[in-house]
């Protein structure tokens, strides 16, 4: 399947964004902080997981939840990607999920956005994302968040 790369650079902050509901997950300490929030959207095999990747200082995790629950997710990780080559200054969107109950609400481009902000604060200035092809929800989402043209494509 075909997937397109799409970049962002970006250096100032989305604008009017509510941050309140927003946790980045930048360290093992706050990975276990957060534990009885993640056990509401992984399963024990992704929860260690998530565990491992948060001792590495290029891994995130993030998320909004609503009454203690995940509404939408997503990953980051900086200074490298497994499909494509980018620079050690760059960040890469991961993959990206919306509880089904809450699709539609724009969560997924909030999520994305309060991950760029908080990460733009942090001086970096470069953002990918990939997405599959037929992701439409995906492609309309980093349309409406300022990403252009595909700048790359590969198949998965």
């Amino acid at each position: 399947m075909k997937c397109y790369v799409f970049r962002l650079m970006k250096k100032n902050v989305y604008p009017n964004l509510d941050m309140s509901d927003f946790v980045m997950l930048d360290s093992f300490s706050k990975t276990l902080k957060h534990l009885p929030v993640l056990a509401t959207h992984l399963d024990r095999g992704k929860i260690i997981l998530q565990l491992i990747r948060s001792l590495f200082s290029n891994r995130y995790f993030y998320y909004l939840s609503k009454q203690g629950k995940i509404t939408t997710c997503g990953q980051l990780s900086t200074g490298f990607c497994h499909y494509y080559s980018v620079n050690i200054s760059d960040v890469v969107i991961g993959s990206i999920w919306t509880d089904p109950e809450h699709r539609g609400e724009g969560l997924a481009s909030k999520g994305m956005q309060a991950a760029i902000n908080y990460m733009i604060a942090d001086n970096w200035s470069v953002f990918y994302i990939d997405t599959q092809e037929t992701n439409n929800r995906m492609l309309k989402v980093i349309e409406n968040n300022g990403f252009g043209q595909s700048i790359i494509h590969f198949e998965n």
